[in-house]
């Protein structure tokens, strides 16, 4: 997953902390305390695409 997929932490703001991991079956987007993110995480998902979804997901977009 590129960071190119994944937006800014809707918290912090951050770019560069913000990475998707693997534990065990599931992924999860989350920005890093270790590189000056907040903690934040989009939450457990099957795949990395619907990872990356749900963090990309902004209350009031429009769906594209």
């Amino acid at each position: 997953m590129t960071k190119s997929v994944l937006k800014k932490c809707p918290f912090c703001g951050k770019e560069e902390s913000v990475y998707m991991f693997k534990e065990g079956k599931d992924y999860a987007v989350v920005c890093d305390f270790n590189w000056g993110g907040c903690g934040a995480c989009g939450g457990y998902r099957e795949t990395p695409k619907d990872a990356a979804e749900a963090w990309n997901k902004r209350v009031g977009e429009v769906a594209e």
